[in-house]
């Protein structure tokens, strides 16, 4: 997707940058954000994998890991609760510091309640405006210890 300004999600709205870096890289004008410490980011990305990867199978809520934009990571689903998560990166490098604070935008509430229009209709509005979205980098998390596994692997 394209964006006014990556650096600056808040800049289409007249607004002063906020702390840190934009994590999710291409972000729509009018996106609402929260600013995160990279160590609230990884804590969010440990406890969704503790719901797929927690070793007790009452403790594993399913569903799946969160998409993210602007952001590449390593997950190892043999690790405990903590200690999943590592390698945290920005698009261009950069790595993810635990005291730094990062702009995220997120489809659901991230943290605290969300200022601003609802995210779907800030990104239907976004959709119709454009007849084409070209997506520049798709983030995937990168699974390590899972080559046997057939069922995470596959």
């Amino acid at each position: 997707m394209e964006c006014v300004d990556c650096h600056n999600p808040h800049a289409a709205r007249g607004e002063p940058p906020k702390s840190g870096s934009t994590l999710l890289g291409p972000t729509l004008a009018g996106m609402p954000g929260v600013d995160m410490s990279g160590a609230d980011i990884k804590a969010i990305l440990e406890d969704v994998s503790d719901n797929l990867f927690n070793e007790d199978p009452y403790y594993q809520q399913g569903g799946d890991m969160v998409r993210v934009g602007g952001l590449d990571y390593v997950c190892d689903p043999n690790q405990g609760f903590g200690k999943r998560i590592s390698d945290m990166t920005l698009d261009d490098g950069t790595k993810v510091e635990a005291e730094k604070k990062y702009m995220v935008a997120g489809w659901a509430t991230v943290g605290s309640q969300s200022p601003g229009r609802p995210i779907w209709d800030v990104v239907a509005d976004y959709l119709r405006d454009r007849k084409t979205i070209k997506i520049e980098k798709l983030n995937t998390p990168r699974l390590v210890g899972v080559e046997s596994n057939p069922g995470i692997s596959g």
